[in-house]
């Protein structure tokens, strides 16, 4: 009796986590196509171009874009993926830097892109960033996820320069 309740109990549990993974996929799936269809339609470029224009309506930072060498070649999950590590950068940049100035940076050689994204602000100690913090774990994870690498330049009131490079595959 026992074990006919547990075995029951147990099918009751996976089916409820297919259901949850499902769930998740769907939702997951749902957002990368709004993110891409923003994408596909204004290029990583122009649409770092209107976060950036977004961000200075704001006044309180100045962002710009800079790009050479990049010549719409990035497949659609390239340009989302670069696009998210660059906005959580610059969302960490907006609400810890107290910066005035950001710069995004983008270049694109024959077998890899380089991302800079630096700032004015008051930099940070890295050692002092806990491994739980979500932001930078996440840009890692992301940039990881793409095969690349990242590289953080801080010291206190020198600002951030943070390089990250990715390759073509």
């Amino acid at each position: 009796m026992i074990g006919s309740y547990l075995v029951e109990n147990k099918k009751i549990l996976e089916n409820a986590y297919d259901l949850l993974n499902d769930t998740y996929t769907k939702v997951r799936n749902i957002s990368h196509a709004q993110k891409s269809s923003v994408l596909s339609s204004h290029g990583l470029i122009g649409t770092l171009e209107q976060l950036a224009s977004r961000i200075n309506a704001g006044k309180s930072i100045q962002v710009e874009v800079i790009h050479h060498g990049l010549h719409g070649n990035l497949s659609n999950s390239m340009e989302l993926g670069l696009f998210r590590i660059i906005q959580e950068l610059l969302n960490n940049t907006v609400k810890h830097a107290q910066a005035q100035h950001a710069s995004i940076i983008l270049t694109g050689y024959e077998d890899h892109i380089s991302v800079m994204v630096e700032d004015d602000g008051k930099g940070f100690l890295p050692d002092t960033i806990s491994n739980t913090s979500t932001g930078l774990e996440s840009i890692k994870a992301r940039v990881q996820h793409l095969d690349g690498t990242m590289e953080i330049d801080t010291k206190i009131n020198r600002g951030t320069t943070i390089n990250i490079e990715i390759p073509l595959l």
